[in-house]
């Protein structure tokens, strides 16, 4: 068990994972890659080059479903703390020390930047991850399953912290890029969907997510 768990999941970004995952092979930390039936079999590079990895394959999915994919990684994770960050975020030295100054016990931290890439990085304690049910994997297209999620943290009565995010760089690409592997290919038209299920949710016309193993 390390220190922290770092998750990132894959699906079509084998490009920037070569970039990113080296950075984040941090000591005394565990990084699992998830996988999601990625066309560039990225599970297969990461086993060939960095064995010391951890990768969970999900075989036989059309669409990318980063909530389901991350539940999948937190899962497989073996510390009790977990760091969801995708993979176009480049991990700078520092980043684990200013987050473990952060990370007590009855909190969840983000980075003080809110812009694409960054407003994903998560890290929270794995127990509270189960205690909240997850990530809600019926958020299937692009955008707020990461608010959504942040916003049941909070429910839940955690505190949240803000980490600097000096120590992260995000490698900008295409909105194209952002719904490549989504069945809704329209980015407004996606993130309108992800927030009428939280408002859904909110209302308590559909439940809340339940962890399962």
């Amino acid at each position: 068990m390390g220190r922290l768990s770092f998750i990132t999941t894959c699906m079509g970004r084998l490009n920037n994972l070569k970039i990113t995952l080296p950075l984040a092979l941090q000591p005394d930390c565990e990084y699992v890659l998830v996988d999601w039936s990625c066309p560039d079999k990225s599970g297969e590079w990461v086993k060939l080059n960095y064995p010391q990895a951890v990768v969970v394959s999900v075989p036989g999915k059309q669409y990318f479903n980063i909530a389901g994919a991350r539940n999948a990684g937190a899962k497989a994770a073996t510390s009790d703390r977990l760091c969801f960050i995708d993979a176009d975020m480049k991990m700078l030295p520092g980043f684990v020390n200013a987050v473990l100054d952060k990370l007590k016990p009855d909190c969840w931290a983000q980075t003080d930047n809110f812009c694409y890439g960054f407003a994903g990085t998560i890290v929270c304690w794995k127990g509270d991850w189960k205690r909240i049910g997850g990530f809600d994997e019926g958020i299937d297209c692009w955008g707020y399953e990461d608010v959504d999620f942040k916003q049941r943290l909070n429910k839940a009565g955690l505190k949240e912290v803000r980490c600097s995010s000096r120590f992260l760089e995000h490698i900008t690409h295409s909105d194209v890029m952002r719904v490549k592997h989504y069945k809704e290919k329209d980015l407004d038209v996606s993130v309108n969907k992800s927030l009428r299920r939280i408002a859904m949710k909110r209302l308590g016309k559909i439940p809340s997510p339940v962890y399962s193993n």
